[in-house]
């Protein structure tokens, strides 16, 4: 009997406190992994150091991931707009492939694309990034990296980290844009606002009250709590909402 027995179709963690694998009894390649090939998808979370203790062991090595705790590719978000997402991370040693994946909620259930790249940082952008593009404006994404060495017929994973990003405010057709139009950007709990021509922005809560008046010209930002507001650029209203 495995010892996720009834249970190996669901899971998707197992984390090991022990350096040194436990010893998995007489048929240890059915100790986790008897009625379905869960060892695809299910990670197996090991002290750091340990990796190739556990990748060499019986039973142990049937998982297709292994990754050792606090292991982190420290991906970063530099570059958001209303529908693109740019992703970059470090190259990590060994390392044969990347994989990106992008998620629509935290617990990794609805994957919106996969994205795989060779060991230059190659899609199969010159480095370790790329843009995610057809996003929708002002939502949430999670994005996985992972960092991976095929060798011998077998994917180990090297590093893996997830990152949330969120895309800003609602998107202009490009047709409505022009240079003298100004331009409204949502994140990180503020609002930018581009514009070349000096105007005055007022912005209401949604019980009308005026959180802020200001006259602006060229760039400027303005931190707000969360919430839905009313902006008024000139003559021009924005919906938007602040997360």
């Amino acid at each position: 009997m495995g010892i996720v027995d009834h249970c190996e179709k669901t899971l998707k963690e197992i984390h090991s406190k022990m350096a040194q694998p436990l010893p998995l009894g007489e048929y240890p390649e059915y100790a986790f992994f008897y009625y379905s090939k869960q060892s695809d998808i299910c990670t197996l979370y090991v002290p750091k150091g340990s990796k190739d203790n556990y990748s060499k062991a019986a039973g142990w090595k049937n998982f297709k991931r292994i990754v050792e705790e606090g292991e982190s590719m420290n991906p970063e978000v530099p570059e958001v707009t209303d529908s693109t997402l740019t992703v970059v991370w470090e190259p990590v040693a060994e390392a044969t492939d990347y994989i990106l994946k992008i998620y629509r909620d935290a617990v990794k259930t609805e994957l919106i694309a996969t994205y795989t790249f060779d060991a230059n940082g190659k899609l199969k952008s010159t480095g370790f990034s790329y843009q995610l593009k057809g996003l929708e404006a002002c939502s949430t994404y999670y994005i996985e990296t992972t960092a991976v060495k095929q060798a011998n017929g077998e994917t180990v994973i090297l590093a893996q980290s997830t990152t949330v990003a969120e895309t800003t405010g609602s998107s202009v057709d490009n047709e409505e844009v022009s240079v003298n139009k100004p331009q409204i950007r949502i994140g990180n709990g503020q609002i930018w606002i581009q514009s070349p021509l000096e105007t005055e922005v007022r912005i209401y809560n949604l019980s009308g009250y005026c959180v802020c008046a200001k006259r602006i010209s060229g760039t400027s930002s303005i931190r707000l709590s969360s919430g839905m507001y009313i902006v008024l650029i000139g003559e021009v209203l924005y919906k938007i909402v602040v997360r």
